[in-house]
């Protein structure tokens, strides 16, 4: 696989986010951030970073949505990790793993990413499904977003019964969660006077964990979970 480094562009872009984390850092750290600064490409001899221009908000570089779909990217590789972390399974063993992006969650996010994952999430491979993609064989399961989910084969290595447990108590949680949550969603009071933006934005909170509650009993249902 070509190392992401080997690209231009992304050489450009680490240069200069690398540029402006060092004229933050600069007045607490001055001696060594002005020694790695003289080091990045196309720096002059008679240039000092005691001397550069602060770094100023650039609003044509700020792209929300991208922002948002790379969040996800970032949940799934924390929690192929996290699973790695709980079997206990050893950094040398590649794994194999799933991604079922559902609801706002599209496939070409993560397909665009898919390097990233790979390398990040120490990966041999990785399977992006439809959102009607059901993840074949025993592996771990960590469900995020409106229900997408992403699966890590476990085939040999895993404990059935420990996955059951596990997601029987994400389950609790999230049961626990939602009494409270429909509580305050039947509290006339709260419906009445929090503004209607932030009570939306509970609704949705509400449909979006009930998703993952339903694809988690799904998943203790294929394991034969008692």
């Amino acid at each position: 696989m070509k190392p992401r480094l080997e690209d231009p562009a992304a050489k450009a872009v680490l240069a200069y986010c690398f540029d402006l984390s060092l004229r933050l850092l600069h007045p607490i750290v001055p001696f060594i951030t002005e020694e790695l600064w003289q080091k990045l490409p196309g720096r002059k001899a008679n240039e000092l970073l005691v001397t550069a221009q602060w770094p100023a908000p650039r609003p044509e570089l700020e792209d929300p949505r991208a922002d948002q779909e790379f969040a996800g990217v970032k949940t799934v590789i924390e929690q192929v990790r996290s699973i790695r972390a709980e079997y206990r399974v050893a950094p040398k063993i590649k794994l194999r793993a799933t991604i079922v992006p559902r609801g706002k969650d599209q496939a070409a996010t993560f397909e665009g990413e898919v390097e990233t994952i790979v390398r990040l999430g120490n990966l041999d491979n990785l399977q992006i499904l439809d959102n009607h993609g059901v993840p074949q064989g025993v592996g771990a399961h960590a469900v995020f977003g409106d229900g997408s989910e992403v699966v890590v084969a476990l085939e040999g290595m895993i404990d059935v019964q420990q996955e059951c447990r596990r997601l029987s108590d994400e389950i609790s949680r999230l049961d626990s969660q939602l009494k409270s949550l429909a509580a305050r969603l039947t509290n006339e009071s709260f419906v009445s006077r929090a503004p209607q933006d932030v009570v939306a934005k509970e609704r949705e909170k509400e449909k979006a964990w009930r998703d993952q509650r339903d694809v988690l009993a799904g998943k203790l249902k294929s394991l034969g979970c008692s």
